[in-house]
Parts: C-alpha cells; sequence; structure tokens
C-alpha cells in the first residue's frame, strides 16, 4: 500500500503540471481573444485564423492536460448515492471496482484511438489554413491519447488503493479543504 500511494503521490505532482498547462493555455486564449476584439473594435481589422488558433491550440491544451487531476478531484458524476445505502464492504467495494473498471474501458478505448488519430495525422501532415498559412494540428491529437492514458493510469491507481486498503479508502469522497471542516 506504501508503494501505490508514493506512485499516486508522484503522479498527483504530474498531474499539478497539466493544470499549469492548462491555465497558461487558458490565460493565453483569453489574451487572443481579447486582443482580437480590440483590434476588431479599434482598427477595423483582425488576427488571420485567430478563432481556428482557439480551436484547435488552445482548447485541447486547455481540456486534455488537466483532464486526470479533474477526475482525481471527484468532480465528475458517481454513483455515491447508490453506494451508500450498501451495507456491507465487499459489496459497496465490488460496486466501486466494477464502476471503475468500466470507466478503465472507456479511458483505454479514447486512449488508443487517441493515439491512432494522433498517428494518422502525423503521417497525413494534418495541418488547417490560418490565413495564407498552413499550420500544423496533428501534435494536438496526441493530447487525447495522452491525457486519457494518464486517466486510465489514475483509474488502475485508485483500484489498487481501494483494494489494498480492504475498502477503507473511498474513491467517491470528494478532497475537501481541511479548513473547511473546521468552521
Amino acid at each position: 500500500m506504501n508503494t501505490v500511494n508514493k506512485i499516486d503521490e508522484l503522479f498527483d505532482r504530474v498531474n499539478k503540471i497539466g493544470v499549469f498547462i492548462s491555465g497558461i493555455a487558458i490565460l493565453l486564449m483569453m489574451f487572443l481573444i481579447a486582443l482580437e476584439i480590440v483590434l476588431r473594435s479599434v482598427f477595423s481589422s483582425s488576427i488571420p485564423g485567430s478563432y481556428l488558433i482557439v480551436e484547435n491550440y488552445f482548447m485541447p491544451l486547455a481540456v486534455f492536460p488537466a483532464l486526470a487531476f479533474a477526475f482525481a478531484s471527484g468532480i465528475f458524476p458517481r454513483l455515491e448515492v447508490v453506494v451508500d445505502k450498501v451495507k456491507t464492504i465487499t459489496t459497496k467495494t465490488s460496486i466501486i471496482v466494477f464502476v471503475m473498471l468500466v470507466e478503465l474501458i472507456c479511458s483505454v478505448i479514447i486512449a488508443y484511438y487517441g493515439f491512432v488519430m494522433g498517428i494518422e495525422g502525423t503521417r497525413e501532415g494534418r495541418a488547417f489554413l490560418a490565413g495564407n498559412t498552413y499550420l500544423p494540428i496533428h501534435p494536438f491529437f496526441y493530447f487525447v491519447g495522452i491525457s486519457f492514458s494518464m486517466l486510465s493510469i489514475k483509474i488502475i491507481l485508485m483500484i489498487f488503493k481501494l483494494v489494498l486498503s480492504k475498502g477503507e479508502y473511498n474513491p467517491y469522497e470528494t478532497n475537501e479543504d481541511p479548513q473547511d471542516k473546521n468552521n
């Protein structure tokens, strides 16, 4: 159990890097959109392809690097209502593991097809037209595969923690701030 906790802590640090990348992408997206509005309103001109740059570069960077962190934080819908009504720890653990295995299968499939799309995009040299210039889009296809692979790893770690703790660890509990509990 100690090893799983250490791996999970290391993985959480990596996830925080993803959150930082997503935050920077959102900041740059806001800056580009604001600049575009100012240029259109004041100078009656625009940045060629700014909408496509936001859509194809910044939005994937805003969503996918933070996906595993968001899942681990407990903000996604869960089956807490069903699990809380179950009396025995064994049944409760079995239900949680089953649901997490379904989530794992889905995330592995999405990761696989994300990598396939990235490889095909690289092979074909996929790009989009921004003004008069073609900008490559294929590197950003890999974010889907990488993000869902990280999500799969996080789910596996959560399953291990649940099974090794014999039901004491509950992945459906949200990570609340301890100061909120004291007030």
